[in-house]
């Protein structure tokens, strides 16, 4: 989860901007938080799947916003502000990378891989704020809490 700062939500954004990622191997990510156009996602990587859950976010006024992204073992929900905007069942594994030793990269504001960086993606054009990373879901009601305190 994270506090996400955009100057204009409603600016069309060329291209990809990586807000979030971790390298997962095979070119792609275990997770990741991106903006194209005016299109918010979020992405987790399964053994033999990507899920992504996405959401327009062109009518956000707040120069702040609180984006979570939960999975339960059973389902995949995105929520803003602590509302949900987009949920998946799903159940498995997610895909950490070969042994899980060489994929554990977090990057902000750029995609990452194996090495760190892919400078070839756009910068993040924002600003992040109290990122937090968790080993369990929260629910809803907990993340709305959160979100409230931001």
């Amino acid at each position: 989860m994270a506090n996400v700062y955009r100057d204009n939500w409603n600016t069309e954004i060329s291209g990809t901007e990586y807000i979030i990622s971790r390298w997962g191997g095979n070119e792609n990510d275990s997770y990741s938080f991106y903006q194209q156009g005016t299109i918010f996602s979020a992405t987790v990587q399964f053994e033999t799947q990507t899920i992504t859950l996405s959401y327009d976010v062109a009518e956000l006024t707040d120069l702040w916003n609180h984006f979570s992204l939960t999975y339960d073992g059973n389902e995949i929900t995105l929520l803003l502000n602590g509302v949900v905007v987009a949920s998946e069942n799903r159940s498995g594994e997610i895909n950490y990378g070969a042994d899980n030793q060489y994929y554990g990269n977090f990057v902000f504001g750029a995609k990452s891989t194996l090495y760190g960086v892919d400078n070839t993606s756009a910068s993040f054009g924002g600003a992040l704020s109290d990122v937090r990373l968790l080993s369990t879901a929260l629910s809803a009601t907990e993340i709305k809490t959160i979100a409230a305190g931001f």
